[in-house]
């Protein structure tokens, strides 16, 4: 096994046995297996988990597989390895841990640990650990214009747009298919600015449940004849002042 690879382990012998690949209730590898691949993705869903090929490792029941491109599922690994609070994870992986969390302070013989070598120590849920979300979140209602790359838009079923932000930061926005066939040209991969709802989590900025009002005709561009042409307009309407700031002083009551 590679050293990289991330390692998600499920221990538990409330079967009266300890659980390995060589035996597992179908129910609990089923729950398991959902929950790993939800982890994994997060609420942008940012990992095809159709694609991570997975490896079942010996000694429990634990999942192996390389670090998706994914960044913040990496990040809130880090997190996670340096502070019990949950209140800085992504909502989505948030409930899976706090699910894990929960399960094992209601039955003594079962653990999950998170290992690889991308965090300073493992990461290990069980009865005697407390992971719960510290800080409130407080979520508000907002409009707001947003600028980025567009890298996806449409969808067979749901129709989003996903959107690279300037930090570099992803933000899945729902959009209505209308929109999108009211546009004369292709919008992906390129920078565009957006009309959104969303909600806003007034601790740490995060966007999440966007959705479309507009894709914003900004266009900026820079005439330089027609600077030339304002340019010389001002210099002939102010041909007569000889000291245009004293003048300006003097509109303002003598105040620089």
């Amino acid at each position: 096994m590679a050293a990289d690879r991330i390692t998600i382990a499920f221990e538990d012998k409330s079967q009266g046995y300890a659980i390995s690949p060589d035996r597992v209730p179908l129910s609990m590898l089923a729950e398991f297996s959902a929950d790993v691949a939800k982890l994994v993705r997060g609420s942008e869903k940012e990992v095809d988990t159709d694609e991570i090929e997975v490896k079942i490792v010996d000694g429990s029941l634990a999942f192996a597989f390389l670090p998706p491109a994914s960044g913040s599922f990496l990040r809130d690994l880090r997190a996670l390895a340096a502070s019990t609070n949950l209140a800085r994870i992504d909502h989505k992986r948030r409930a899976v841990l706090e699910r894990w969390q929960a399960s094992t302070k209601k039955t003594a013989h079962r653990s999950i640990k998170i290992a690889t070598n991308a965090i300073s120590q493992a990461i290990v849920i069980d009865k005697d650990s407390d992971f719960v979300a510290q800080e409130v979140d407080q979520w508000v209602s907002v409009e707001r214009y947003v600028r980025g790359e567009i890298t996806d838009l449409g969808g067979a079923g749901t129709s989003n747009a996903h959107v690279v932000l300037p930090d570099g930061k992803k933000l899945t926005v729902r959009t209505d298919k209308e929109l999108i066939l009211a546009e004369r040209s292709n919008l992906v991969y390129k920078t565009v600015h957006l009309r959104i709802r969303a909600k806003l989590n007034i601790a740490t900025g995060e966007l999440r449940d966007a959705s479309l009002i507009e894709f914003v005709n900004y266009q900026p561009s820079f005439d330089e004849d027609e600077f030339k042409r304002f340019t010389e307009k001002g210099k002939k309407a102010w041909a007569d002042v000889d000291d245009p700031a004293q003048w300006v002083r003097e509109l303002r009551g003598g105040q620089g």
